[in-house]
């Protein structure tokens, strides 16, 4: 048995990203029953990977530019960088931004076996994501994951917080009558109270080398990035705004990536 307590550990990192832009006439998820193919790219999307070893354990944290992904190709991520790079599909965690100008990865709304579905190819979009895309988001995802390796190299962390409450709210109130509405209006006289709370707080962790030349930045807000919904582009929203700001900011050697909070009825304003 090893003697953890002996030996001399040293945190090392590396990350990279990928872009995983859809073709046009791709399905875009984010909603219930529209036919929403792709038709204009404003901002491309990616798929970002950040793996940290400390020489005794390794972990991978995985963020894509997309609405959602189910629990089957989420898995199947997990297990792929298990076999391929011996990082334990428990300590591979994917992450979406629920961006709503974006696919999906997996079928959110009619399963395989849901049979009130007409057949037929052309209406393949209802289902929520889009066979040709799935496996495309795999497959880049794994080679940024391998990227992210090959790149990894000594590295510090550090973490700040900061508040700012001035771009996201809370979309649902309460009103007078006791009823709960979505986004009633500015200065609705009939709004009682917001439902719920929103989350002001940012956070940061940067992740630096030996040289100070940062590798990495994970960025938590918690915000829904609406701004696409229900139009035909594509766009990364907000979080792909902010992680281009903070790459300009902290080099372009650094791979900034959103971890956003719990978000459904926090929206930006």
């Amino acid at each position: 048995m090893r003697d953890l307590k002996s030996k001399q550990t040293v945190l090392r990192a590396g990350a990279a990203k990928v872009e995983i832009t859809p073709v046009m006439g791709t399905q875009i998820a984010g909603d219930i029953g529209r036919r929403r193919p792709a038709e204009v790219v404003l901002e491309p999307l990616f798929g970002k990977a950040l793996v940290l070893d400390d020489g005794l354990s390794n972990l991978c944290f995985l963020s894509l530019d997309l609405l959602a992904a189910t629990k089957e190709w989420c898995q199947l991520i997990r297990n792929s960088i298990e076999e391929r790079f011996a990082i334990p599909a428990d300590r591979v965690t994917v992450h979406v931004t629920q961006n709503h100008a974006a696919p999906s990865l997996g079928h959110l709304m009619v399963t395989e076996t849901n049979s009130l579905l007409p057949e037929g190819p052309e209406w393949a979009w209802a289902r929520g994501g889009d066979d040709a895309y799935h496996p495309y988001v795999v497959a880049r995802i794994l080679e940024a994951t391998a990227m992210a390796i090959e790149q990894m190299e000594p590295a510090h962390i550090g973490i700040a917080r900061g508040i700012d409450g001035r771009f996201a709210f809370n979309r649902r109130y309460v009103m007078r009558d006791g009823s709960a509405a979505m986004m009633p209006g500015r200065c609705n006289p009939d709004i009682l109270h917001m439902e719920g709370p929103s989350d002001p707080e940012v956070g940061i962790a940067l992740i630096t080398n030996d040289k100070l030349e940062n590798l990495a930045a994970l960025l938590h807000h918690t915000c829904h990035p609406v701004h696409g919904y229900p139009m035909n582009y594509i766009s990364s929203g907000w979080p792909g705004a902010w992680c281009d700001c903070m790459e300009d900011a902290l080099g372009q050697k650094c791979v900034a990536m959103v971890v956003n909070g719990c978000c459904g009825n926090v929206i930006h304003d």
